[in-house]
Order: structure tokens, then C-alpha cells, then sequence
């Protein structure tokens, strides 16, 4: 139970960290004015 605890922390984890580089990636391509970008958004 312990260890599942564990698990599902470092998953989250590496979910939200996978999540803030997508934003940041899509932030970076606003910035740089992607036009295809702006209108999926």
C-alpha cells in the first residue's frame, strides 16, 4: 500500500513536470508568434 502511495507521488510528479515543459513549449512558440499555434490555443 506503502510502496503504491509512493508510486502514484512519483508519477504525479513526473506528470506535472511533464506538463510545465508542454506549457512552457507552447508559451514559447506564443511568444515566437506561431500563428497555427495562436488559433489552436
Amino acid at each position: 500500500m506503502i510502496f503504491d502511495g509512493m508510486f502514484d507521488a512519483e508519477l504525479q510528479k513526473l506528470y506535472a513536470k511533464l506538463w510545465g515543459l508542454t506549457r512552457g513549449l507552447s508559451q514559447a512558440l506564443h511568444m515566437m508568434g506561431d500563428p497555427a499555434k495562436r488559433v489552436a490555443d
